[in-house]
Formats: C-alpha cells, sequence, structure tokens
C-alpha cells in the first residue's frame, strides 16, 4: 500500500464512523424502540376547525350584517333540514332550545355546534315567565343550561324568553344576557313556505335579527331560495353573538339588534 493510500484511509475511518452514528440515530427516530414513545398528533374537531378558520366578526354597526335565529327546537326532521340547508350556503345561525327536547336530540345539537353555529337557551317548556315566580325562572333557564351542556355542548351566553315576554323582575331573574330581534316572519301564524320567504325578504335590513322557528316544515322549506335572495343583497350573515360584539349588553339586559344601521335603541 503506497503512504498516499495509507493516508486517504486514515481520513476515511472518522468520516464512516460519523455518518454511521447519524445512520443509527435516524434508524432509532424512525423505528423506535420498545421503551421509546412517539408524540401521535390528534385530528382537529370539527367544532375546533370551524373556530380556527371562523372569520372575524364585522362591526355589524357599519355593515350590513343579518341574523338568522331559530326557537322552540330541535326537532329531527326540520331542524336536520335547515342544517343541510346552511352548510350548503355557508351560512351561520342561532339556534335557541327548548330544555325538555333536549333529550333524545344531543346529537343533533352536537351537530348544530359542530357546524359553527349557535346554541341558545330559550327555557325549559316555553312558559310565559311574567306568569312566574323568580325561583321558577331561575330553574327554567338553569334546568335548560344543564340539559345542553350533559349533551356536552358548552353553557349557552344567550337567552331568548318566550314569547318576549320580559319584566324588571324577569330580567333580573335571568343570569344570561337577553337576545330579542326585530324581524318576525310570522312563520309560526302562516304555515306557508311563500308567505314566510315574502315576509323575510321585505322586512330584512342591516343589523336585522331574524325570528323564525326551526319546528316547521315551511321554514324550512322557505331558508333556501331566502338565503340565495338576501345575499343577492350582499348582506353578510353572523351568529346572534357576532351581531353583539359591538354592543355586548351584558346579563340583564336585552338586545335587539340594529334597524337600518340605527344604533339606539338596540339595547335596554
Amino acid at each position: 500500500m503506497t503512504f498516499f493510500a495509507v493516508i486517504l484511509v486514515v481520513a476515511l475511518v472518522p468520516i464512516q464512523a460519523y455518518f454511521a452514528a447519524q445512520v443509527s440515530s435516524l434508524q432509532s427516530f424512525i423505528t423506535p424502540s420498545s421503551n421509546q414513545t412517539v408524540p401521535v398528533i390528534q385530528p382537529r374537531s370539527p367544532k375546533v376547525l370551524a373556530a380556527a378558520i371562523a372569520p372575524l366578526a364585522p362591526n355589524c354597526r357599519v355593515a350590513n350584517c343579518i341574523a338568522l335565529t331559530f326557537d322552540d327546537g330541535p326537532n329531527p326532521a326540520t331542524t336536520s333540514k335547515i342544517l343541510d340547508i346552511l352548510a350548503q350556503q355557508h351560512v351561520p345561525a342561532t339556534f335557541f332550545v327548548v330544555g325538555k327536547r333536549v333529550h333524545g336530540n344531543e346529537a343533533l345539537l352536537r351537530r348544530i355546534y359542530d357546524e359553527g353555529n349557535e346554541i341558545g337557551n330559550h327555557s325549559w317548556s316555553h312558559s310565559d315567565f311574567t306568569k312566574l315566580t323568580p325561583d321558577q325562572i331561575k330553574a327554567e333557564v338553569m334546568d335548560t343550561q344543564n340539559a345542553i351542556v350533559a349533551a356536552g355542548l358548552p353553557a349557552p351566553r344567550l337567552f331568548r324568553p318566550p314569547y318576549g315576554a320580559l319584566t324588571p323582575t324577569v330580567k333580573q331573574s335571568i343570569p344570561l344576557r337577553i337576545a330579542l330581534w326585530n324581524e318576525d316572519p310570522n312563520d309560526w301564524a302562516t304555515r306557508n313556505a311563500a308567505a314566510v320567504q315574502m315576509a323575510l325578504l321585505a322586512s330584512a335590513r342591516p343589523g336585522g335579527v331574524i325570528d323564525a322557528h326551526d319546528i316547521y316544515q315551511a321554514t324550512a322549506d322557505s331558508l333556501g331560495p331566502t338565503i340565495t335572495a338576501l345575499k343577492a343583497r350582499q348582506f353578510t350573515f353572523v351568529t346572534m353573538s357576532q351581531m353583539m360584539a359591538s354592543d355586548d349588553p351584558g346579563p340583564g339586559h336585552e338586545f335587539y339588534g340594529y334597524k337600518d344601521k340605527t344604533i339606539s335603541p338596540a339595547i335596554k
């Protein structure tokens, strides 16, 4: 072996040792031994993804916001159809849930939430709160809160009183933000899809809060073309909490929405 060949072999030995160590380390990373643990990346749930990609709420004092809200559900047949339409149209809504309807419909409530909609409290039995004692009012509210939480959902922040019936005593007995409305399509009275759509389009204004009901087939049937028409008029659909974001009234005060971008009397 020549002198230069000896020098080359001597130089290569530490280089080979270095690369052998790196390969061994890489192999132990790719194929861990039995006493090693590899972190597992869990997929994000639909509700986490929805929250991550949700756009910032516009300032509904000035933007062409409109809030779709639905009372009295859930109803497996009609609420499911409404959710299908909202998903197809990429539009959020707020569902004010009656507590006694939660049992047996827990999966439907989770679908409402997981698809980016908001859930509010609409009492346990849809009683007129002006005819109840403060303790009865609190029980109606808290029983519904507990039922929604037991279904695996966050406790609602918003409350809508049945019939919109409020007195100072009622307001003092409700520990949540009170969410009312300023556009009523009277779907509960007409039960006619064409009439509901006509009423919605006639009353729609920037800052509007639509009070519809997800328990009626006519309401579900009217929803798709109504949303399409409102989109053509450049409305931005928001949840009730997004509508209230610029003027959160706090517990014990009611919020109606804005009409024609007029600030007062949105809150009382």
